[in-house]
């Protein structure tokens, strides 16, 4: 009832042991040899520096969100070009939900698949929403495709103040929970 025995000795307060949480992927984690990679002009090209960041993001295609995802990481962007640089950097691919978003993303990720980008460690793909409200039952079905490709997908949805200004400290709730899963994804699969 409360009482402390005085005839037995005082037991250590437990404490609980905080764990990093685990952000299981959820499709491909490494590239498959049954791939075909894409031909060689539906490629992104590489480009060789010695510029270290702790991720690299790579825009699918113009207008992907990669400015806009490198500013919220803190990375840096790779102007739609695969970083080749030692050790194996980061990348995390970004593309908006339109139809050419999303087939340029399923390009950059079959050259992933196929061994194209052995200089690199794929840790997901964000899928930046093109407009607001929900995708197409068409762009949904294709996103849900896509994402079974890549070890992590996340989805972003449309912040009307990202076009005029990128703000990490004021984003959406939303976009703060993507932020820390992928921050928990690269924190734990360091090479």
């Amino acid at each position: 009832m409360g009482t402390r025995n005085p005839w037995l000795p005082e037991a250590a307060p437990v404490q609980e042991s905080v764990a990093a949480p685990v952000v299981a992927p959820t499709g491909a984690t490494g590239p498959q040899p049954s791939v075909t990679p894409p031909e060689a002009g539906d490629q992104l090209r590489t480009f060789t520096t010695r510029t270290h960041a702790r991720v690299w993001v790579v825009g699918a295609h113009g207008g992907s969100g990669e400015s806009t995802m490198a500013q919220l990481l803190e990375g840096s962007e790779s102007r739609h070009r695969w970083p080749d640089t030692t050790p194996a950097p980061a990348v995390l691919l970004t593309a908006r939900t339109h139809a050419r978003g999303l087939h340029a993303a399923q390009l950059a990720m079959r050259a992933w698949a196929a061994g194209q980008t052995p200089h690199l460690r794929l840790v997901g793909l964000v899928l930046v929403a093109d407009a607001p409200g929900r995708l197409p039952r068409e762009l949904s079905d294709l996103a849900g495709v896509i994402s079974g490709g890549v070890p992590h997908t996340w989805h972003i949805p449309w912040v009307d103040q990202y076009r005029i200004e990128v703000d990490p400290a004021d984003a959406p709730r939303q976009v703060r929970k993507v932020l820390s899963e992928i921050n928990v994804v690269l924190d734990t699969t360091h090479q």
